[in-house]
């Protein structure tokens, strides 16, 4: 938490092997802006479990933090992950001092209740640790700007403004993570923007959103990263982008798998609402990201592949009609630097997880054809606001089990995929569509929306994936996951 940085400069991180008495010193830290200790520990006994604990230097006999850093199972047993993406506090904004129904469907919510005041996310914590989860995957919107309130994030107080909300999320979630190990993607809201077409930190000087870069001071960008990314596995290439901004693209084994960290914002060029949308030329992952993905693809050999992204890299949504839907937010744009990174990690046989786009959903997503490229699983949102849908009409061919809102689809930017499971909110896009009187796609009951965490389960000895995916309020003992999950997809089909 925000401390006096000249009364505690450093902290220092001690450990033992579980069993021993003693505590060893493993280094020394000074604390960073952003009240982030970074230690570095070389020659770690992966294959132990070790307890830790963060002290003061210069008083030991007080634990100001501490856990258990797990050993590598290797391929010893089924692996869990837990998935999660897109997490605001409160269902409303608690600036307004007056609450009105988004829609008629909706309920009353009140101001400090249950269905208002989501923080601190006990029910979704407590039936995703059902699964105990061996590691815990944060793909983006760890927090939005303006949840629980908005402050301008142009004042000199936007740095204490951000840290507010990024504690809020580490409150809830660090008794899961503290003994877990934890990949963290920071996306477009958690850099304090609707959206963000990276562009390598290019256009960061320009107005708006659209023309690219990084909008908000630069040091406070800097600082998201470091308190999101800077427990992440080292960069592949550690060049930093323009401004000093950090990368976080790296690959790691654990649990007998083979990972890869992508950012798909980070490089992505900004929209260009002129071109032919079918014939958009660009980058989703940057030239330098695409030689790392063409290494990986070598990296490992014999160990199931996992990439872990922001978004899934089409766009699966439709309009109120049921049309494929135009979002240049998505990941379906632009199309050659999309087909380019899908072909990328089919090449390394790899499942693709990933959020953001607040609807769970399962695709194949095509390169030539609509299944022949990598599967990709985008859990649904924890907690968010903006709805999205997948709802095609006229039926699409080969869906899967006689679900009308599974196929093979086209969306707006050319690109083929088969969607084999959509998670939608639970009123349709065209009743929604009638109520709605605002230009935005905003539900704050989440009675209407279909939100959760997803699970993905390897499992060494049988040779597969197990892809689940929850609603946050269920019981996984007895209760059934949102309609065509659990789906099983094998390491090498």
């Amino acid at each position: 938490m925000p401390l006096d940085t000249q009364a505690l400069p450093s902290v220092s991180l001690e450990y033992k092997t579980q069993g021993d008495k003693n505590w060893r010193l493993a280094a020394n830290a000074k604390i960073e802006d952003g009240y982030v200790a970074r230690f570095r520990v070389t020659g770690w006994d992966y294959l132990h479990t070790h307890s830790y604990r963060i002290v003061d230097p210069n008083n030991a006999r007080d634990s100001l933090y501490h856990g258990t850093v797990a050993k590598d199972p290797q391929n010893s047993k089924e692996f869990a992950i837990a998935l999660y993406s897109c997490i605001i506090p409160t269902s409303k904004s608690l600036d307004n001092t007056y609450y009105t129904k988004l829609i008629a469907t909706e309920r009353e919510l009140g101001r400090y209740t249950k269905d208002n005041i989501l923080f601190p996310h006990t029910e979704l914590i407590e039936n995703t640790a059902y699964h105990n989860p061996d590691m815990y995957v944060f793909c983006g919107d760890q927090y939005y700007e303006t949840y629980p309130t908005r402050y301008g994030r142009h004042t000199p107080d936007a740095k204490l403004d951000t840290l507010y909300k990024w504690y809020l999320w580490y409150w809830a979630f660090a008794d899961s993570i503290k003994d877990k190990p934890t990949i963290i993607l920071a996306d477009d809201h958690d850099v304090l923007q609707g959206n963000l077409w990276g562009d390598g930190g290019e256009n960061s000087d320009k107005a708006k959103e659209e023309d690219g870069g990084f909008k908000w001071d630069k040091d406070l960008i800097r600082m998201v990263y470091r308190i999101q990314h800077g427990h992440n596995p080292d960069p592949y290439d550690p060049t930093p982008i323009k401004y000093g901004i950090p990368v976080a693209y790296a690959t790691f084994e654990y649990g007998g798998i083979s990972f890869a960290i992508v950012e798909d914002r980070k490089f992505k060029s900004p929209p260009d609402y002129k071109a032919d949308k079918l014939a958009t030329t660009g980058e989703l992952l940057g030239q330098r990201q695409e030689s790392f993905l063409k290494a990986w693809q070598s990296m490992h050999p014999g160990k199931p592949k996992i990439c872990i992204t922001a978004s899934i890299w089409g766009s699966p949504q439709t309009d109120e009609k049921g049309n494929a839907l135009i979002d240049f937010d998505s990941n379906g744009y632009p199309a050659d630097g999309r087909t380019r990174a899908v072909k990328l990690v089919s090449e390394a046989n790899a499942l693709v997880i990933a959020g953001d786009q607040h609807l769970g959903l399962l695709a194949y997503q095509g390169i030539e054809d609509y299944d022949d490229g990598s599967l990709f699983f985008a859990g649904p949102a924890s907690a968010a606001f903006w709805q999205r849908w997948f709802e095609p009409k006229p039926a699409l061919s080969n869906q899967r089990n006689n679900d009308r809102n599974t196929g093979e689809f086209i969306d707006t930017f050319g690109n083929k995929m088969r969607v084999l499971a959509v998670a939608n909110p639970k009123i349709s896009h065209q009743e929604f569509a009638k109520q709605n009187n605002s230009w935005g796609k905003f539900l704050a009951d989440r009675e209407l929306k279909s939100e959760g965490y997803g699970i993905i389960k390897v499992n060494h000895q049988q040779q597969h994936y197990q892809l689940e995916c929850w609603e946050w309020r269920t019981d996984p003992a007895t209760g059934k996951q949102f309609a065509g999950w659990p789906y099983v997809k094998k390491f090498n089909k």
